[in-house]
């Protein structure tokens, strides 16, 4: 933006005083608030140059640049004084030499930065960013340009508090150089710290590790004693001393002493080292000894890290290897394939919210042509519902191919689940026995979800639970099957809660409405599975499921031959 024109005035004419007093007096407000935020990015811009400058002198070229390039000086000379009964040293002149180098202020109005006022064209002032440290700077503009204003004095001040603070960012990088010349110089002492943690790293245990770290800091920093507390919430449970035989007292022996501390899993690890030894007695711990305890705490923390990480990321990966060995038993346990009935189709399918679940359905060949299909879930998920699933895949083959009637049968597996189980674990159980040639479908309904029979006509009932769930008693005498009679176009759902209660992001549940709209829209078995699974998936979205999912289908589709027997009307 184009800075406004001013006339030209001289500070010591009083009519041009009062001139100059009026155009301020005039001057917006948000002219001035305009200015400074043109200099905003100017003050950012110059930091982050100044923060670069890897010496003094530089520091100062940059600085001199920065009121050059944005407050127009056409000279820009810069001095600093490190104390104040020391010289002052010429950083940076872009002027001829006309002032005196030993002093440059001589003859010049000596003022402070916080007293510079406008209108000017020259400005001579010291600028303190330490108690006895200041910088030294004379700035003037071309007689052709016009004078400071007062919104330039105020970018000024700016400028010169980003000095500042610049500074100290060079005199913290050289204290830093500083503790880095002075770390050189014990190379001995680094040395001896990398060996330490070498040492730490091979310790057998916990307190081995902890008596060895103390050691260390002590040869490390040459102290005469030291202690190792470790503490929760303020209590102190467990000290190591160095020596050993040192008095276990809780108050220090000197005032001379070191202290560094972290914290690991609750626990607070607090170093004290006392007495530094030297040639000459004691002497004072340094920065230097500092650093070099505050390694040693920092380097038993990471070997305690990494032991505690080492030790979980072990029992992680022989837990994902397990939870691997049982997703591949528990797929071998269900279908991958279906078997061709002539007049049925049958499918369905398992989907685990973890890596193994709780969910179970198959289709199992029996004799004389019948087959069994069965769904089940158990209470929980993972391992302990997967190894529950196994244990049921076994009692259904052991009893199925035996002469038990499904009454019998039920009872069987409720009691070798009961056995098999602890007291939390059962599992709600589907069993359905096809014989595919008369249509006839026994059903035993232990605790499950209502399987839904869709007729031809479009209605849709519900086979309720006739008994509890399997291993909830011993004894389950409420487990009475029924019998139902298929016909052509009769198609049979069964599934487990995790597909009404699979919910959305907004916590809204699936539901019994919408498994109900799936199944009366006429589909083969596979179409049906597939629909309903993508229709569940659709309306969770990047919800997780929180409970596995299955589904099993089957459908009639030829008339079956009349069968002879008492059917259950539902």
């Amino acid at each position: 933006m184009a800075w406004p024109k001013r006339h030209d005035f001289s500070p010591p004419l009083r009519q041009d005083r009062h001139q100059f007093s009026q155009v301020e007096t005039g001057m917006s407000h948000f002219t001035k608030i305009d200015q400074l935020f043109v200099h905003r990015k100017a003050f950012q811009a110059g930091f982050d140059s100044l923060i670069h400058a890897g010496t003094l002198p530089a520091l100062a070229e940059r600085f001199a640049s920065l009121l050059r390039r944005h407050l127009r000086f056409a000279c820009v000379d810069i001095w600093f004084k490190a104390a104040e009964d020391l010289p002052w040293v010429t950083l940076s002149v872009d002027s001829e030499s006309c002032f005196d180098k030993e002093d440059p202020f001589r003859d010049c109005t000596m003022e402070s930065s916080a007293a510079l006022r406008a209108p000017c064209r020259e400005l001579s002032f010291s600028f303190a960013v330490e108690e006895e440290t200041c910088f030294g700077i004379i700035a003037r503009r071309d007689t052709a340009d016009e004078s400071l204003d007062q919104g330039d004095i105020l970018a000024l001040q700016m400028f010169l508090q980003t000095l500042s603070n610049a500074y100290q960012v060079f005199i913290t990088r050289q204290q830093e150089k500083e503790a880095t010349f002075s770390l050189n110089t014990r190379r001995l002492q680094i040395n001896s710290l990398v060996d330490a943690g070498v040492d730490l790293f091979a310790a057998r245990d916990e307190n081995t590790l902890l008596a060895l770290a103390l050691q260390q800091a002590a040869a490390l920093t040459s102290a005469a004693s030291g202690r190792l507390t470790v503490s929760r919430d303020g209590q102190v449970f467990k000290t190591y001393h160095f020596p050993e035989s040192g008095p276990p007292t809780e108050n220090p022996p000197s005032p001379n002493q070191l202290k560094s501390d972290f914290e690991f899993l609750g626990d607070t690890f607090t170093f004290l080292l006392f007495d530094k030894e030297s040639r000459n007695g004691t002497a004072t711990f340094d920065e230097t000894d500092q650093v070099l305890l505050t390694g040693q705490s920092r380097q038993v923390k990471v070997t305690m890290e990494n032991r505690y990480l080492y030790r979980q990321s072990m029992e992680q990966e022989r837990l994902r290897q397990e939870l691997a060995v049982a997703a591949s038993i528990q797929r071998a346990l269900m279908p991958t394939t279906f078997p061709r009935i002539s007049g049925y189709e049958i499918d369905g399918f398992s989907r685990p919210c973890k890596e193994v679940g709780g969910d179970f359905f198959h289709c199992i060949p029996m004799e004389n042509g019948r087959q069994a299909l069965v769904t089940g879930d158990v209470s929980g998920k993972g391992i302990p519902a997967a190894l529950l699933v196994s244990t049921l895949h076994a009692a259904l083959h052991a009893y199925l191919d035996s002469q038990l009637s499904l009454a019998e049968i039920g009872r069987k597996i409720n009691s070798f689940i009961y056995e098999s189980s602890t007291e939390n674990k059962y599992i709600t159980c589907f069993i359905g026995i096809l014989t595919s040639a008369t249509g006839e479908l026994e059903v035993l309904n232990a605790g499950h979800e209502s399987a839904l029979l869709r007729r031809p006509d479009g209605s849709i009932d519900e086979i309720r639970s006739s008994g509890l769930p399997l291993g909830i008693f011993e004894d389950n005498p409420d487990l009475q099957p029924e019998r139902l009679r298929l016909v052509a176009g009769d198609t049979l759902l069964v599934f487990t809660d995790g597909l009404p209660d699979a919910q959305n992001e907004s916590g809204e549940t699936y539901g019994l409405p919408r498994v109900l709209e799936q199944l009366r829209a006429p589909a083969t078995a596979g179409e049906l599975v597939r629909r309903i699974h993508k229709d569940v998936q659709r309306f969770t979205g990047h919800a997780p499921l929180t409970d596995d999912l299955t589904l099993l289908a089957a459908i009639c589709t030829q008339p079956c031959p009349a069968a002879t027997g008492d059917y259950y009307s539902i």
